[in-house]
């Protein structure tokens, strides 16, 4: 959450409207179901012109990944 709380700020800033379909509480929601659901339903009904979605995998695995869709 932090990388996105840090792009969101940089991005607001320059005029830009956020929507993050998480927040720091998510992480302890422990119905994940329900949790995805409402993020997808976010990203549809939110008529964005771009969907950002940033992973960070195990802290343990080296190098990088990127998938843009």
């Amino acid at each position: 959450m932090q990388i996105a709380t840090k792009l969101k700020n940089v991005l607001e800033s320059k005029g830009y409207n956020i929507i993050l379909t998480r927040n720091a509480e998510d992480r302890d929601t422990i119905d994940m179901k329900k949790s995805l659901e409402r993020r997808v339903n976010i990203a549809n009904t939110s008529d964005a012109e771009l969907f950002i979605s940033i992973h960070q995998q195990h802290p343990l695995l080296k190098g990088e990944k990127f998938t843009i869709a």
